[in-house]
């Protein structure tokens, strides 16, 4: 295991250089998602970002700071095996996230934060939603479903904006072809799945239920039609999940059943794919 000196710390908190988001500020955030992606050294990031944080003279290298502890926080809680112990990581690093677009960082920070949070908020209603159909998950599942409801909220706000700004580009913006794999896709995909997710914290038959249920339906069937062909199969298989949530099995399994189909008959026309692709052709008809 690589072990992080306090030198070594040192070495990265370079003498401060004015001017917006320095680029000590930014190599400082860098290098604390680095040592936590590459070496899972939390510990030693987190004591990174203080160190930087307390050195910070503008509210630019601080808000770059403060993003990169929530993104730290969010990389720690997805490492975690244990859903115990996974769910409140994941709740500390949405409600992290929550605070800093509450504090009005700059827009390039406001994105970046909107993404992740999506991103968390659709780890955060799987883990929760799989430990409540495992039953193991006690007197905290109150307070669990209090944030999530907090987590939700504020992230379909961002991914709501992140869509808008997207569809509002001309189709001759080069940030329209960039940016549709990459930024579009995912937040649709993830902002139908938050809803779907959101769905099952609610009593089977109940109006909340229903309705967000409904709504993820919505969003994904018009997902699916402009898809490309693996994440239109992922979306049709969602909502196969959406009828099996309100009740309607009969509409799930023909939806379960019309994914299984076209994938086996991809695999079978098709010999040679690539074998990461074809392990996640797999994964979405288990």
């Amino acid at each position: 295991m690589f072990a992080l000196s306090s030198g070594f710390l040192l070495s990265i908190l370079l003498p401060f250089q004015g001017g917006g988001a320095s680029p000590v500020a930014l190599k400082n955030a860098e290098a604390a998602r680095a040592i936590t992606i590459e070496f899972g050294l939390d510990y030693w990031a987190g004591k990174l970002i203080d160190r930087a944080l307390a050195e910070a003279k503008t509210a630019d290298d601080k808000s770059e700071l403060l993003l990169a502890r929530c993104d730290v926080l969010r990389l720690t809680a997805n490492r975690r095996v244990n859903d115990k112990e996974r769910l409140p990581a994941l709740g500390k690093a949405g409600e992290a996230y929550v605070t800093f677009l509450d504090s009005s960082p700059g827009a390039d920070r406001v994105t970046k934060a909107q993404t992740n949070l999506g991103i968390l908020a659709n780890q955060y209603g799987s883990t929760l939603v799989r430990m409540i159909e495992n039953d193991v998950i006690g007197k905290e599942r109150e307070e669990a479903v209090q944030t999530a409801e907090t987590i939700f909220k504020r992230a379909l706000k961002g991914m709501n904006s992140i869509i808008d700004w997207w569809e509002a580009l001309p189709d001759d913006n080069p940030q329209k072809n960039l940016n549709q794999f990459t930024v579009y896709y995912p937040t649709v995909f993830n902002r139908a799945l938050v809803y779907l997710y959101w769905a099952q914290l609610y009593p089977a038959g109940s109006v909340e239920r229903n309705q967000r249920a409904k709504q993820a339906i919505a969003y994904l069937e018009e997902f699916a039609i402009g898809a490309p062909f693996l994440p239109s199969q992922r979306a049709y298989k969602a909502l196969a999940d959406c009828y099996h949530v309100l009740g309607q099995l009969e509409d799930a399994y023909d939806y379960y059943d019309y994914v299984s189909s076209n994938v086996k008959e991809l695999l079978s026309q098709e010999t040679d794919l690539d074998p990461a692709f074809v392990e996640q052709l797999h994964d979405t008809i288990q």
